[in-house]
């Protein structure tokens, strides 16, 4: 992505978020490259959500510790492009998973939202933030150290990202075109 491109559209985006969200805009572990390939269109709603939930996870998360410190080794061919976290589609999860992650008090949680089902038990969708669907998962952050995404919640192990996510393996080269992309 060409550098004054990526600066206009970070302008842009600033332009359209309110002024408590601006500042959490300028961290450098914002994935702008997947954000500009996501929104092309600036849609400001779906902006102001994104911006919302990376000021909340800055919030419980020690994000810049995270950020910059170097990941020793590769999973399993793994490039850490960023395709799979930010197209993943993590599917409905059922109420019994949703609650795992209220016990574990995982921040993931707060990213589904509760959808009826006629006749079926209640689920849950993501990703959401205020009410809003996502285009992309707000846990994906980017390193600054070497440009590489990562997960925030990965550290933490399993029962804090959906199943989707935590069974996900990747199939370098082809990943990248073998996932069903997150459905809008």
């Amino acid at each position: 992505m060409g550098g004054g491109r990526i600066r206009n559209f970070k302008r842009s985006t600033r332009e359209l978020l309110p002024r408590p969200l601006r500042r959490i805009s300028r961290k450098k572990w914002i994935p702008w490259s997947w954000i500009e390939r996501l929104h092309p269109e600036l849609p400001e709603e779906n902006l102001q959500a994104l911006f919302a939930a990376y000021r909340l996870i800055s919030t419980r998360l020690p994000i810049n510790t995270l950020a910059s410190r170097s990941i020793p080794g590769e999973n399993a061919g793994c490039r850490r492009c960023g395709y799979c976290c930010a197209q993943l589609n993590p599917g409905p999860v059922e109420k019994y998973e949703f609650d795992r992650w209220a016990e574990k008090k995982a921040l993931i949680r707060g990213f589904f939202h509760p959808v009826e089902r006629p006749r079926s038990p209640p689920h849950f969708d993501g990703f959401y933030f205020e009410g809003v669907r996502l285009k992309q998962c707000p846990l994906l952050l980017v390193n600054p150290k070497d440009d590489k995404q990562f997960c925030s919640v990965y550290h933490l192990g399993p029962g804090h990202r959906p199943s989707a996510c935590e069974n996900f393996r990747p199939n370098y080269p082809r990943c990248e075109i073998t996932q069903k992309p997150l459905v809008f």
